[in-house]
């Protein structure tokens, strides 16, 4: 792949090493918007550069763009946003808040979802991990770690109930980080893991007692180490995949291939992007090209000798520092070589 951009968030002088937790391609592919660790939303417009901040009250648990957003039609260049308790929002990608959604608990205190998806015409959104993109199904995944914690539904029954279970079974059960249906062939469905390596893959039409296929990233160790969300991407065609690791790796598979021994895959192309965690990769969506953030909590601390007496004695004060990231770049790769847009 050929970098044919580098992109900084803007400075924070509070916050110097900000980076992006996730950062998605508007639906018309002109703009970027960041979810920043810095409690804020930032939207680059790619051909001008020019930015633009969204800060918000508390930290932000996920967002998801309208599915006809352009920076062309105002009125549809909008985007929901889940906030630590606060109702949800709608936000105007330029200009900030449009509308509010409260969901309240039982002591009367607003609760933030912690996935949100729009529907595929837009008209409801859903906190949720994932909608059918030809159907009004949704699977629902939990962090929960349990041998079935994915949970389809139908939508369109009375009443709405779960109508399939899935997950990694009793022997290697872990929390969902992410869904995705392929956009192409919904009857697919692919989950990524805490602590767990890659991509998983249901075919919902030939259920057996786990995931059909396990796309690794050969980085296992990295990534059973880590805590942090890594989330993957599937292009609008849905024959390519692509997901981060935490040594700054891109990794990419084609998913028409067939798979390796033991019901697994390894990736067409793997290739070094950033000097940080790769947390997030997002395909363009209808060019051949893929962004990617960087970024990741470092902590380093000291122990500083405090003054005279202290000293005497021995005695330490530790002072624990703030974290630091090594690269928060955003970048932009031109695939169209190699084919894996």
């Amino acid at each position: 792949p050929k970098l044919t951009a580098t992109l900084s968030l803007q400075p924070d002088s509070e916050s110097p090493h900000n980076f992006a937790r996730k950062s998605l391609w508007c639906p018309d592919g002109e703009s970027i918007l960041s979810q920043c660790e810095n409690r804020s939303f930032q939207s680059i417009v790619y051909a001008s550069r020019k930015q633009s901040t969204l800060p918000q009250s508390a930290p932000i648990l996920d967002f998801a763009w309208y599915p006809g957003a352009s920076s062309s039609t105002p009125a549809t260049y909008c985007f929901a946003a889940s906030v630590r308790e606060c109702p949800v929002k709608l936000l105007d990608a330029a200009d900030g808040l449009r509308a509010s959604y409260s969901i309240v608990d039982h002591r009367e205190r607003q609760v933030a979802p912690h996935s949100l998806a729009f529907s595929p015409g837009g008209d409801k959104y859903i906190s949720s991990l994932t909608h059918a993109p030809t159907s009004n199904s949704i699977a629902i995944g939990s962090l929960t770690p349990s041998p079935w914690n994915i949970a389809i539904y139908d939508l369109d029954t009375e009443p709405v109930t779960p109508v399939l279970y899935l997950g990694l079974g009793e022997t290697a059960s872990a929390g969902v980080t992410q869904l995705k249906f392929n956009p192409t062939s919904p009857h697919l469905l692919y989950a990524s893991f805490r602590r767990r390596d890659g991509v998983y893959a249901w075919d919902l039409r030939y259920l057996g007692d786990g995931p059909f296929l396990h796309y690794k990233t050969g980085n296992t160790p990295s990534m059973a180490m880590t805590s942090q969300r890594i989330y993957f991407s599937l292009d609008v065609t849905g024959r390519w995949m692509g997901i981060g690791d935490q040594d700054g790796n891109i990794h990419t598979w084609d998913l028409t291939t067939t798979s390796d021994e033991n019901d697994s895959a390894l990736p067409l192309l793997s290739f070094d992007a950033h000097r940080d965690s790769v947390p997030n990769v997002t395909y363009h969506p209808f060019e051949a090209k893929i962004l990617s953030s960087s970024g990741g909590r470092h902590f380093l601390d000291s122990t500083d000798s405090e003054s005279s007496d202290e000293e005497d004695v021995g005695v330490h004060r530790r002072r624990v520092l703030q974290p630091i990231a090594r690269d928060v770049s955003l970048k932009i790769w031109d695939v169209s070589d190699k084919k894996l847009q």
